[in-house]
């Protein structure tokens, strides 16, 4: 990966969309160690890369990266889009990464005393803050629903199964129309 990557960082800047790379890292968690990794991920944009990755197991991310690379790593991705799972550890990071909301909450006292005079009612308002969504209910997402996270701005989102028109046969095997010849004859030296 690190000769695709400063490869691919050695163009010069670009901007047309018929230049563009697509990376996807599909269980990101799982490949090895990628050093040069964090520079594609900070140099992407100005290169015309861009760069999309899948993380089920924060855990075993973590186990990879130091605490301060990781942290570069997950900062340079500006979307986020974060379906059910179950892996309390990645659960409690998707929770600080969505965000905090602030609310505003009511309260009152009553006190009474002994004669009409002594009877005080108190309220009072207090600014408060929560996780925008807590880790149980990213657990307990139905099918297809997420939530994504855009710059600063969040949103639950779903959809719908959709059937697509086959278009051709979904897999090919060919193995009875190869012909190729696996056996080497070693007892006769040139």
């Amino acid at each position: 990966y690190n000769l695709m990557f400063k490869t691919c960082l050695s163009r010069p800047e670009r901007s047309d969309i018929e230049s563009r790379i697509m990376f996807f890292f599909d269980e990101l968690a799982q490949l090895n160690k990628m050093n040069s990794f964090v520079q594609l991920l900070t140099l992407a944009r100005s290169k015309n890369i861009a760069v999309f990755a899948a993380i089920q197991d924060f855990g075993l991310l973590r186990s990879k990266y130091k605490k301060d690379l990781l942290e570069s790593i997950l900062n340079n991705f500006n979307t986020l889009v974060a379906g059910r799972l179950n892996e309390t550890e990645t659960l409690k990071w998707l929770e600080q990464r969505l965000g905090k909301e602030e609310y505003m909450r009511y309260e009152e006292g009553h006190s009474f005393g002994p004669t009409d005079f002594a009877d005080r009612l108190t309220a009072n308002r207090r600014r408060m803050e929560r996780f925008a969504v807590m880790s149980s209910e990213i657990a307990s997402l139905p099918p297809l629903t997420y939530y994504l996270l855009v710059d600063k701005y969040l949103t639950k989102a779903s959809r719908q199964y959709e059937k697509f028109q086959q278009i051709a046969e979904p897999i090919v095997l060919y193995q009875d129309k190869l012909d190729l010849d696996m056996s080497v004859d070693f007892s006769s030296e040139s």
